[in-house]
Formats: structure tokens, C-alpha cells, sequence
């Protein structure tokens, strides 16, 4: 007779982004997506507030309070402050850390460099990890979009993140092929504020701003949206309202758009004749929060010739890639993605 265990290992998921992150466990889903942002009090380094909370006093708050984003282009860029708005994450999302070692599987860019990777590490390590892997987070977006990775046929998905985007061949369980765009959300919200204050010498806070991305912008010239807007104008530094339309944001979209296109276009010179089959009975998948930038999808299958569509919940498809992977993580073990700190 065969006893089940009694105990089974806790496991967690993270996704950690320049601008949010997202926490799941294989028995409860994503448990947790709040923005990868703390505020703290810099006399006395007491964090006051994380993520939703922390993101709103941006732009709002005097000297004695700092705004930090600990994760840049898929990297750790300060560990204590990535430890310190994890470990809040982990109690909001009712995670026990300090009570079960968890296996922690975390997403990292495709061309992180062994350093980058080991802080990584080193940051879960220090939560009370019992064993951390790492894996590419367009190899796990493929996976929580249903993609069968373990196939030998290529599949091709880019990763539209907040600053960066992964364009990436998928075959037999790993990642074959990679180009990386080091610019995305957070790029684009940049240079339509430029286009804002060069045309209508008009200024709007960063969250009207994606609002704008969001609701207003699009990439097809017929259609017109419209939004009125509430900023400041930049000559007279007086309150304005002002009526924002999609063809009025067009240009740095179309230049963004041109960008993604480059990349695909980069990598799809560099695959073998057999993958450029796949391609064509396939096409390209668009994962991530900006694949829903309106009609990009229908831009770029025109330029390239090639079908591509938008994955579902693309912004969570990442993380459900995690999810999917630790509740399957022996499999995982044998795959040649398998990097594991034990």
C-alpha cells in the first residue's frame, strides 16, 4: 500500500517587472498583481507604503518620502529594497514564508547575465526560500498561453513588457531564438508625453498618461477616439483641459509599432528554413500588458504577412506560465530550461 505524503512542499510563484508584480500558487492561482513600487520615509528608512498605495503618492509626496522601483529591465537593481517589498507582497498575499523553506520559481529576462540571475537568487534566498528556480519570461508566458512548448515545431511569441520586449522561438522546451528590445510601456508613455507637450504644449501626470495608452491611443488611422484630459499648460503653468484624440498620439505609436516590427523582423532573419515554415502555419503570439495596445495586432500581421494575434489576459500570461510550470515542476527538472539553485 502506497502512503500519501503527509506534507507537501509549498510553492511559489513570482513574476517580479519593472512596473508590477505578480504572485500565484499552483492551488491558488494568482494570489497577488500591485505595482513593483515602495515608498519610503528617508529619515528614518521606514517603508510607508507598497505597490497601488505607493504608486499613487508618486509626483504627490515632498523630499522626506522616496519613491523606489527595485526591478529594472527584468534585474535587481537594489536587493534590499526588493527583499523589503517582497516580504510586504508575501504578507498581503497570506504567503507563510517564514513558517514553510518554499520552492520559488521567479521570471527573468532571456539574456540576464549570471550575475543578475544570482541576485535573484540571493534576494528569494534570503526570504526563506528552500530551492529557487529562474525562468525566461517568454518561454513562461508561452507556457500559461496553452502553447505545447515540448514540441520539435517552433513556436514564436514576443513579450511586450514595460521596458523591455522579448521577441522569442519556442521549440522543444526551451528558447532557440531570441532578439530583445531594450524599450516598451514605459518608453512609449515617455515620448507621448513628449508629443503632448511639443504639439499642444500640454502637460499631464504619468496617470492620466496611461489612461491615455490605455482608452485613446490606437493604431488604426480610422478610428478616432476621443478623451477629455485635465493637465497643465506649459506656458502659461496654468490648469487646462484639453480634448486628446487617437491621431493626435499616432506618431510615437506607429514609431513603437516600427520597433516591435524591427525586432520580429531581426529574428526571423536568424531562424533556420525549417522554423520559417512554422511561422507561416503559425504566426506570432503577443503576450504581456502592452499586447493590447488597440490594433497592434492587426499592424503587425499586415507588415509582416504572418498571423498574429493577441494571447488571453496576456498581462497575466507570465505568471499563469509559472503557475503551470511549479505544479508540473518535475517535468520542469528534465526540460533543457531547468536552472535550479538548491
Amino acid at each position: 500500500m502506497q502512503i500519501a505524503p503527509i506534507f507537501r512542499p509549498l510553492c511559489l510563484g513570482l513574476d517580479c517587472g519593472a512596473h508590477r508584480t505578480r504572485l500565484a500558487t499552483p492551488e491558488r492561482g494568482v494570489v497577488l498583481d500591485t505595482p513593483s513600487v515602495l515608498a519610503i520615509e528617508t529619515r528614518t528608512n521606514q517603508v510607508l507604503a507598497t505597490g497601488s498605495e505607493a504608486e499613487k503618492m508618486a509626483g504627490r509626496v515632498g523630499t522626506d518620502i522616496a519613491i523606489y522601483w527595485p526591478v529594472t529591465q527584468g534585474e535587481v537593481a537594489d536587493e534590499a529594497l526588493e527583499r523589503a517589498l517582497l516580504q510586504m507582497f508575501f504578507r498581503e498575499a497570506a504567503i507563510r514564508w517564514w513558517v514553510i523553506s518554499p520552492e520559488m520559481m521567479v521570471t527573468t529576462a532571456v539574456t540576464i547575465s549570471p550575475a543578475a540571475r544570482q541576485s535573484w537568487v540571493d534576494v528569494l534566498f534570503a526570504l526563506g526560500a528552500g530551492a529557487v528556480y529562474t525562468i525566461a519570461e517568454p518561454l513562461a508566458a508561452s507556457i500559461g498561453a496553452g502553447v505545447p512548448i515540448a514540441d520539435a515545431s517552433g513556436s514564436f511569441l514576443v513579450q511586450l513588457g514595460y521596458d523591455r520586449c522579448e521577441a522569442v522561438v519556442v521549440s522543444l522546451g526551451s528558447i532557440v531564438q531570441a532578439v530583445t528590445l531594450p524599450l516598451g510601456g514605459n518608453t512609449l508613455l515617455k515620448w507621448l508625453e513628449l508629443e503632448l507637450q511639443t504639439q499642444l504644449q500640454f502637460a499631464v501626470s504619468r496617470e492620466r498618461l496611461a489612461h491615455l495608452l490605455h482608452h485613446v491611443v490606437s493604431l488604426n488611422p480610422e478610428v478616432r477616439r476621443t478623451q477629455l484630459v485635465t493637465g497643465k499648460d506649459t506656458g502659461t503653468k496654468r490648469p487646462r483641459e484639453v480634448e486628446i484624440s487617437s491621431d493626435q498620439l499616432y506618431k510615437p505609436v506607429l514609431r513603437f509599432a516600427q520597433r516591435v516590427e524591427h525586432a520580429i523582423t531581426e529574428l526571423l532573419s536568424n531562424i533556420r528554413p525549417e522554423l520559417t515554415t512554422d511561422v507561416i502555419d503559425k504566426g506570432f503570439l503577443l503576450s504581456g500588458g502592452l499586447a493590447q495596445l488597440a490594433g497592434l495586432d492587426i499592424w503587425l500581421t499586415e507588415r509582416l504577412g504572418v498571423p498574429v494575434s493577441v494571447v488571453e489576459e496576456p498581462a497575466l500570461a507570465a505568471i499563469r506560465g509559472v503557475q503551470t510550470t511549479l505544479a508540473n515542476l518535475e517535468e520542469f527538472k528534465n526540460s533543457l530550461a531547468y536552472q535550479s539553485d538548491e
